[in-house]
């Protein structure tokens, strides 16, 4: 979805609030990351085949110690390409006085614009839409 919204409209600014997609799944880190670098970011595949597999390969329990280093270098090959552009703060220093509240869900209804309802149609048209795994 995040690759049709950027072909409608190129987005000089971005911001990302997440959880902890590296350590939950990295699919979902290779979204973010693909929308944070405007698509300039390697495909789907690729990040499959060069990141998360040796990652999630090299966690296992059964891994040899080749693969636990490969997947380890391919960590640290992640954190240097997010390094300055993704700030993730590990549960230490998120708790104490400064800790998040519990969660609160609010659901407003509203029609959508002319414009927003244009462009939610043309997105729900576009081939990659229509194959995606939702």
């Amino acid at each position: 979805i995040y690759e049709n919204i950027i072909r409608i409209n190129k987005i000089r600014s971005r911001i990302q609030l997440t959880g902890t997609p590296l350590q939950n799944n990295l699919t979902e880190y290779w979204c973010l990351l693909n929308l944070l670098f405007d698509s300039n970011f390697m495909s789907k595949k690729e990040f499959k085949k060069e990141i998360s597999k040796p990652i999630v390969k090299g966690r296992s329990t059964a891994a040899t110690a080749e693969q636990v280093d490969l997947g380890e270098e391919q960590r640290a090959v992640l954190q240097r390409i997010t390094n300055g552009c993704l700030l993730s703060r590990s549960k230490e220093t998120l708790a104490g006085e400064h800790a998040l509240k519990g969660k609160e869900e609010i659901i407003v209804l509203c029609e959508l614009s002319p414009l927003q309802a244009d462009l939610y149609q043309y997105i729900l048209s576009l081939p990659d839409f229509e194959n995606a795994k939702l």
